[in-house]
């Protein structure tokens, strides 16, 4: 079993409760009576509003998540296939033909998820990537904007990335950040790090800020001890031996 493969089935039980965690503080902080001033921020941030009706729509929309997500195991979960595994930035994925499944409750795979690409990133980041697939799942969201990788800028150290496509994406014209997987799943994260005691979530909370407009989300920042990232020659002897032939990725 290659090393990332071995890491993200042990980790997948711990990535699970983070993604339940996250849900919980983020529900938690939308429902006080009255919003502190860092979660408004946030919704401002990435939502571009933060009314009471935007309010009422999140919470609305995570607490579906968070019903649905109460039986989630790693058995929904296929990380053994390498077809997927040198598809680029591509970290997960969901068919949209499983979502009626998914709400039924019938057990089997859901969630592909390429151990290469969880191979140099944080647990709560890619407990973020599995809010961003069940979102799919559940809410029928789309993919109008993405995080931007930012990994050339941190070898050695976890992913980090930029949400300022998410950023500019919530002020464009007709835009429907609540519509967008990655938007939910970093509002998400962003409240869970503005609410946690966490000496590293709060200094990765305070890095995005002083980011300007690079918008950076610096998981490269973030205390490895936990659980370390693959190093980039294990990663890399792994995808050189997959090749592109005829449009199909094969061993």
């Amino acid at each position: 079993m290659h090393p990332a493969e071995e890491r993200l089935k042990t980790l997948l039980p711990f990535i699970i409760i983070t993604a339940r965690q996250q849900i919980d503080i983020a529900l938690k902080a939308l429902g006080r009576s009255k919003l502190k001033d860092e979660t408004r921020k946030v919704l401002k941030e990435l939502l571009n509003e933060d009314s009471s009706a935007t309010v009422k729509k999140l919470t609305h929309s995570l607490n579906k998540i968070r019903r649905r997500m109460a039986n989630l195991t790693p058995e929904h979960f296929d990380l053994a296939e390498e077809l997927y595994e040198a598809g680029g930035d591509t970290i997960g994925y969901v068919k949209a033909s499983d979502a009626k499944d998914f709400k039924k409750g019938i057990n089997k795979k859901y969630i592909a998820m390429s151990y290469l690409s969880t191979g140099r990133m944080h647990v709560d980041d890619i407990a973020a990537t599995v809010i961003h697939e069940l979102s799919h799942l559940i809410l029928n969201t789309e993919d109008y904007a993405y995080s931007i990788c930012m990994g050339k800028h941190a070898s050695g150290l976890f992913t980090p990335w930029s949400v300022k496509e998410l950023h500019s994406y919530a002020r464009g014209k007709n835009s429907n950040p609540m519509n967008n997987a990655e938007t939910l799943s970093r509002v998400v994260l962003l409240i869970y790090f503005s609410e946690s005691e966490s000496p590293m979530h709060k200094k990765a909370y305070a890095l995005y800020w002083e980011s300007g407009d690079n918008k950076i989300l610096a998981f490269h920042r973030m205390n490895p001890a936990q659980n370390p990232r693959i190093s980039s020659p294990e990663l890399a002897r792994k995808s050189n031996k997959l090749r592109l032939v005829g449009g199909h990725m094969i061993i």
